[in-house]
């Protein structure tokens, strides 16, 4: 029995966390959603072949939506020192605490010839261990059923919950989980903590310096939720949100041309504190680690970036302008012409400094010293015929707008230009001729030699 509620051959409703260890996932509906007390998790397939089979993780919370609306004004107001959250529009729906899309390997064999670098971890899964560590790019389906049983098994305990979204818990090392100070508490009250204990239960956070507006946030919190008659355990809370269940985003991946569709009353919440160059590179390396090339690191970081809120896509955007423009020179746009096959006009550039940020900090502080550096990536991009490797950077235009229309989508405004100011692209001074071969050689001899057509 698998606790089916519903639905139709693409979309199911489970109860039974047995489900997922049971059946294989290829026969699964397109979208498979446990609901287990207050959380929901959806489970959505996009892309496959008799290979592999893309697959996208979503855990959802009605209550902690609840739980923010109910208690917004206390950080809103300003009356309290408090990190800061963006305002939910509306007490519906359910937020999302928790994403990543994966690759299984169903046929390793024909993979491991296909792809360069192929690494699949097949090990059956054991709490609390990482689904994927790096380095491994793909996962076996029976380790990722697995797991799959373990937090549904998870999310339907609040006590469990509580551990599993620290810092280095178990769900946040596999998804990219909301392990922000605002949902511990709503985890520590939900587990019926009192206001005290709750602060026993936020190790992870320096709180030093606003200990006594947190602690008269809390008691406020618990009052409110005591007074809603707290969080109802147990299946029947999330099986009675059909309205949350319907305005979820859905995972529409038909092909390799599906996207995640975000429901326009999807509520916004990301109360992580700031972005500085060291969090925007974070972001990217564990996206690029993930993933198997740059299609599929695509696919990968918009969900990413949907998870954060409208200030946080504000320095998002701020920093890949400012590191746009330093990557804007001459040596660097030389290194483009050959890599890209030639004939790579502004827009073409654009789109090269976007993909020259997504291999990730190491790769693009070396290319902006030294562009010939790039000629030591294992062959990236795709062999357009048996004669000539080049680079395919269009699709990189998606990774340029990502920001600014995740931003417009959440707010009903455009990204603020004041996101833009101070960000000049520096003169270019002369250039040389790209078409000159000698020339070319000289300045790029590794990078010549691998990509200059024969």
């Amino acid at each position: 029995m698998d606790g089916s509620v519903s639905e139709s051959v693409n979309r199911q409703t489970i109860t039974d966390a047995n489900f997922f260890a049971d059946r294989d996932i290829r026969d699964w509906p397109r979208v498979v959603v446990f609901a287990g007390g207050d959380a929901l998790l959806e489970v959505g397939k996009g892309y496959s072949d008799a290979a592999q089979q893309d697959v996208q993780v979503t855990l959802f919370s009605s209550g902690y939506h609840q739980f923010l609306y109910a208690n917004q004004q206390d950080w809103l107001s300003g009356e309290f020192n408090l990190p800061r959250f963006a305002q939910l529009k509306s007490s519906r729906g359910a937020s999302s605490v928790g994403t990543a899309c994966y690759t299984l390997a169903f046929d390793a064999a024909v993979l491991v010839r296909e792809i360069s670098g192929f690494m699949c971890i097949s090990e059956a899964y054991r709490f609390p261990e990482p689904l994927q560590p790096i380095p491994f790019n793909y996962i076996g389906p029976a380790r990722f059923q697995g797991f799959l049983k373990t937090v549904a098994e998870t999310v339907c305990d609040p006590e469990s919950m509580l551990p599993a979204f620290r810092h280095e818990g178990f769900i946040t090392k596999s998804l990219v989980a909301d392990d922000s100070i605002y949902h511990m508490i709503y985890l520590a009250l939900a587990a019926g903590r009192e206001p005290a204990e709750v602060i026993e239960c936020l190790p992870d956070f320096d709180i030093s310096n606003m200990r006594e507006n947190i602690e008269s946030f809390v008691k406020r919190a618990h009052g409110r939720m005591n007074a809603a008659g707290g969080i109802v355990p147990g299946p029947t809370a999330a099986s009675t949100s059909a309205q949350a269940l319907h305005d979820m985003p859905r995972y529409e991946g038909g092909g390799r041309g599906g996207q995640e569709r975000v429901a326009s009353s999807q509520p916004i919440v990301s109360p992580e504190v700031g972005m500085d160059p060291g969090s925007f590179w974070k972001i990217i390396q564990e996206t690029r680690a993930g993933a198997r090339d740059d299609e599929h690191f695509l696919r990968r970081i918009v969900p990413r970036l949907k998870k954060m809120s409208p200030d946080e896509l504000m320095q998002f955007e701020a920093l890949r302008s400012k590191l746009g423009a330093q990557a804007y020179s001459w040596a660097l746009w030389g290194a483009a012409y050959l890599m890209t096959g030639g004939g790579c006009l502004d827009d073409c550039f654009n789109c090269f400094r976007a993909w020259l940020m997504s291999q990730g900090r190491k790769t693009f502080e070396n290319a902006l010293k030294d562009p010939d550096t790039l000629a030591d990536l294992d062959n990236p991009g795709t062999l357009a015929d048996p004669d000539r490797l080049r680079v395919i950077v269009r699709e990189f235009e998606e990774f340029m707008a990502a920001a600014s229309e995740i931003y417009e989508t959440k707010t009903d405004d455009e990204m603020p230009e004041a996101v833009y100011e101070g960000v000049a692209l520096p003169e270019l001074g002369e250039r040389w001729d790209f078409d000159d071969g000698g020339e070319m050689k000289k300045r790029y001899p590794k990078l010549f030699a691998k990509y200059h057509e024969q």
